[in-house]
């Protein structure tokens, strides 16, 4: 299980921020290092995490999920 790295993108272009770093420590209090891990799969947002992204992209959470070995396109 892994996060969409679209989720990561898309919240990025909402608030507007211009780096992962950014989006990190203004919107989800993580190190930019924790977001990119997010986005490349090497580790799994906490639900805390899920829910302020879900909030920034408005996306459901079952599309921020990719499931097993998937990838986005």
């Amino acid at each position: 299980m892994r996060l969409d790295p679209a989720v990561i993108r898309e919240a990025m272009d909402r608030t507007g921020c211009r780096s992962i770093d950014e989006l990190g420590w203004k919107f989800l209090n993580k190190t930019g290092t924790t977001v990119r891990n997010y986005r490349d799969g090497k580790s799994v947002p906490t639900i805390p995490t899920l829910m302020i992204l879900k909030r920034i992209t408005n996306r459901p959470l079952d599309t921020m999920i990719l499931e097993g070995q998937a990838q986005a396109a």
